[in-house]
């Protein structure tokens, strides 16, 4: 059973923390510069989508978290930028701080996956419908003693509304570019090194791609009311036997990096337009 994040929360103010220092904390910013469309990336920065908008930074932790937040200014209005390093820990950190931000109404998980199936290529893009469970910060989200609250192999979504509508952006821009645009479900894995002993596993449960913070990321935002979507593109190919580590060309690597840096902030641009999409 998950807790109430009021509970989570008020566990942090019984410490002594304001509401500011909570969001200064996992955010690396004040609660007023949060806008309301908040994309939260493990490994991207804004100034490899230059395209995106002028992206000013904003603060740079230090210590632990070492956040750093951006407040980009897009063509479709103001976003707010945050890379929290990789891992579902980190990623989590930032989200739950989220939660004392009355602005914010969304949140877009960004970044790169790892392709089980041999469909998916390096270079699709990926909207994730749901994620499975293999990292270790979900347990944490529960209502219980901690040894026994593994979550792992648990599922959890994107918010439908918000889903719907980032796959309808990314299938427009990706249709104008003859590229391929995928759903799927992703494995959220807790490490890159151990994950490769078992992708048959995570094959059998259907999963067709691998990353590391969309369980949490799904389960934390439904738990905090707060619609939540993902965006992928694929950076590498187990299927194939093309790893991050080895295997892959130099064609697949140029393609990967089009798609990260040109390709997905046009998605980003289309999903924030005004319009009828589902999710806008």
């Amino acid at each position: 059973m998950a807790y109430d994040y009021q509970v989570l929360l008020e566990g942090m103010r019984s410490y002594g923390s304001t509401d500011d220092e909570i969001c200064v904390h996992g955010l690396g910013m004040h609660i007023e510069q949060v806008r309301p469309t908040v994309v939260l990336a493990p490994c991207w920065l804004p100034s490899e989508m230059p395209t995106l908008g002028e992206a000013t930074l904003l603060c740079q932790q230090t210590g632990a978290m070492e956040a750093r937040s951006w407040d980009v200014a897009t063509s479709a209005g103001p976003i707010t930028f945050v890379k929290t390093n990789v891992g579902s820990p980190v990623l989590l950190e930032a989200l739950l701080c989220l939660g004392v931000v009355p602005q914010v109404e969304r949140v877009l998980l960004l970044g790169s996956c790892g392709s089980l199936d041999d469909d998916y290529d390096i270079g699709d893009v990926v909207v994730a419908r749901e994620a499975v469970c293999g990292d270790g910060a979900s347990a944490y989200l529960d209502d219980g003693m901690l040894q026994r609250a593994s979550r792992i192999g648990s599922i959890s979504s994107a918010n439908a509304a918000l889903y719907a509508g980032l796959l309808q952006s990314a299938q427009r821009v990706c249709a104008d570019e003859a590229l391929i645009c995928r759903e799927g479900r992703t494995f959220s894995s807790d490490s890159i090194f151990c994950q490769f002993h078992h992708m048959d596993e995570m094959r059998r449960m259907d999963c067709n791609v691998v990353e590391m913070e969309a369980a949490a990321c799904f389960r934390g935002a439904a738990m905090m009311e707060l619609p939540a979507a993902a965006l992928f593109v694929v950076s590498d190919s187990s299927a194939a036997h093309k790893s991050l580590i080895s295997g892959r060309h130099e064609q697949e690597i140029a393609l990967y990096d089009h798609v990260r840096h040109e390709i997905v902030p046009r998605i980003i641009l289309d999903w924030l337009a005004p319009g009828d999409g589902a999710g806008r």
